[in-house]
């Protein structure tokens, strides 16, 4: 994650998980001041705060938190508590503010720092107040201003200040627009813009949302262009201003002699016949000897490290990791560029917004006979040719040349190229179905449970594979008799297995009852559609199949046999069918997602459709005693 986001994060969003609604923001506002001198543009945000504290338990309702880095510097932060009890204002004091590295576990190197205090002195019913002031040193760097928050906001506003010869862009994103007003003013020689809300509530987050900044009310605004001596001065006025900037960020990086990457790259390739083949050596090699480290210091959290030395030390963040790709692939012939992305927690394009605040990230696109693939070596078990997950269908910049550059969407694969199939062949001991399985994952399936082995360092192995049936239906016994990850492979990851399941097939006077249906796939995901509001993502498209073949006991004759069945749908579909040969019944069942956001325009038709599902789920096959 480009630390930008982790910024915005913090100054937005403190505590976001814990929203409650008893504390109140009774206003919260920031003034912008954009300066322009022979230097060029300066920023400078004055930030202030008032808030009705009524549970003073919530200690994280008066505990601040700000995050900056050596782009910005925070000064003359002040602030205090004012007493229901006694009306007595306590100051908050210098000493009181504490200092400290922001960066998380997974950042090996960075310049974020945070500033922390504590309002003293709260009691129930209290009120604080405070205000601090951000300098930017980058113009181009600057954070969105959130009219919402974790607690209820009663009001919130903006004003930017600035000579009318500074072009602004701004753009307001998420919910609750149209709580929103506008005004433009002109006094003497500043212009004035703002924007003022009232009676936000607390945003509360929900299980599997698509990124909050999709949902919460906020301003991005950025400085166009300047005059500086009556010369117009661009500095983001479009898609091609961003451009400019990141090449130029990127036109230095690789000096150092590439001698080794390319016998490195040569070395890999050696046995590979056809561009396809170079292509997918070197992004596995690159994916099994590169170990992800984010660093992310001043510009460093921009420019990638040369490939040179990330091949030598064989760990880097996502902008090195990209550059030794793209690297490798050009010295192997392959056309390949620097891409510049933004995951899909962002809601933001190129087109509405063309500043940094678009991209989080950075990947290699190549192209191999007119198709290009979006390679994110990051992800360690992400299956050659798939995007990772985390930037599906969003929009890409991708650099042709120091002067030139695209942005195309990211592809969005299929369900049928991320399936999950199991077959079963199982006869009945009295009540108990014994027999075998086997499994097949491929694309982001297989993916997804790759990482959930790396991840899962208390459980062995064997444990994780047995829970991929044993998840689905707690009542098998499953003993694991053979597996296969093929890790970087694009092949199939492959298990097998003996199984044992009692209670799923029941003797009765006459006959026997058999639930033929194992397993339930998104039968777990129906939405409250009175209460949902946010979108669910699902992460990625993906295809369920199952086959069943049930050897029945000598002596019994179908009763009731379920209908074939069949709906498709804009959201998903779902088949499954259901015939009998000889002694053996067979259940064929097939459950796929076609969208990776269920929208809130699409919940109606989404819980009709699981709902049908899952009525279809909770079929039962009658089998009758033969009469001798």
């Amino acid at each position: 994650m480009n630390k930008w986001s982790v910024l915005i994060l913090f100054f937005g969003l403190n505590n976001l998980v814990n929203a409650q609604k008893e504390s109140v923001v009774l206003h919260k506002n920031e003034t912008v001041n954009i300066e322009t001198n022979r230097r060029g543009v300066e920023i400078e945000s004055t930030i202030g705060e008032k808030r009705a504290i009524y549970d003073s338990k919530r200690v994280e309702d008066y505990s601040i938190k700000i995050v900056y880095d050596n782009f910005m510097s925070v000064s003359d932060i002040a602030g205090n508590t004012i007493s229901e009890k006694n009306r007595n204002v306590y100051t908050l004091y210098q000493y009181n503010i504490a200092r400290g590295d922001a960066s998380g576990s997974n950042v090996f190197h960075s310049d974020m720092k945070y500033l922390f205090f504590k309002m003293d002195n709260v009691t129930d019913n209290s009120t604080i107040n405070f205000s601090y002031k951000i300098r930017y040193e980058e113009p181009k760097l600057v954070h969105p201003f959130l009219f919402q928050g974790n607690l209820e906001t009663k009001s919130a506003s903006i004003t930017i200040v600035c000579d009318p010869e500074v072009e602004l862009g701004f753009k307001l994103f998420g919910d609750h627009i149209d709580r929103i007003t506008f005004s433009k003013t002109i006094k003497g020689d500043r212009t004035f813009y703002q924007w003022k809300a009232e009676d936000l509530p607390a945003f509360k987050p929900e299980p599997l949302m698509t990124g909050a900044f999709h949902y919460l009310p906020h301003l991005v605004y950025w400085v166009k262009s300047y005059k500086k001596n009556g010369e117009k001065i661009a500095l983001l006025e479009n898609e091609n201003s961003l451009f400019a900037w990141y090449s130029q960020l990127v036109r230095n990086i690789n000096k150092r002699g590439l001698s080794t990457v390319k016998a490195k790259t040569m070395e890999i390739v050696k046995d590979a016949e056809t561009p396809f083949q170079k292509a997918e050596a070197i992004y596995r090699w690159v994916q099994e000897n590169l170990h992800y480290v984010a660093m992310e210091y001043e510009m460093g959290g921009f420019i990638p490290r040369d490939a040179a030395d990330i091949l030598e030390k064989k760990y880097g963040d996502c902008k090195d990791m990209a550059n030794l790709l793209c690297t490798m692939m050009n010295e192997a012939g392959i056309t390949a560029s620097l891409t510049w992305i933004g995951t899909r927690s962002k809601p933001y394009s190129y087109h509405h917004l063309p500043t940094p605040s678009v991209d989080n990230h950075m990947i290699t696109t190549i192209c191999i006979d007119e198709k290009k693939y979006f390679l994110d070596a990051t992800h360690k078990y992400c299956p050659f040719g798939f995007p990772s997950v985390g930037i599906l269908g969003k929009e890409a910049m991708i650099q042709i040349d120091s002067n030139h550059f695209s942005v195309e969407q990211v592809p969005i694969p299929s369900a049928e190229e991320s399936a999950s199939e199991f077959r079963f062949w199982l006869k009945s001991e009295g009540e108990v179905l014994k027999g075998r399985a086997e499994i097949t994952k491929t694309g982001y399936a297989k993916e997804q449970f790759l990482n959930h082995v790396a991840t899962k360092r208390k459980e062995t192995e064997n444990e994780l594979w047995k829970g991929i049936l044993s998840d689905g239906n707690n009542k098998m016994k499953v003993l694991l008799t053979s597996s296969q990850k093929n890790d970087q492979s694009n092949a199939p990851l492959t298990g097998g297995y003996n199984v044992e399941l009692a209670g799923w097939i029941k003797s009765t006077s006459s006959g026997m009852i058999l639930r033929p249906i194992l397993y339930y796939p998104l039968s777990n995901m129906t939405i409250d559609t009175g209460k949902r509001k946010y979108a669910v993502d699902l992460m990625y498209n993906e295809v369920f199949n199952y086959e069943y073949d049930y050897e029945l006991p000598a002596g019994y004759k179908t009763e009731y046999l379920p209908e074939n069945v069949s709906l498709i749908d804009s959201v998903g579909e779902f088949h499954i069918s259901y015939s009998l040969e000889n002694n053996h019944l067979r259940v064929i069942q097939t459950v796929k997602n076609k969208q990776i956001v269920v929208d809130r325009g699409s919940f109606e038709n989404w819980q009709a459709f699981i709902k049908k599902l899952i009525k279809n789920y909770n079929q039962a096959v009658l089998f009758k005693k033969i009469s001798e």
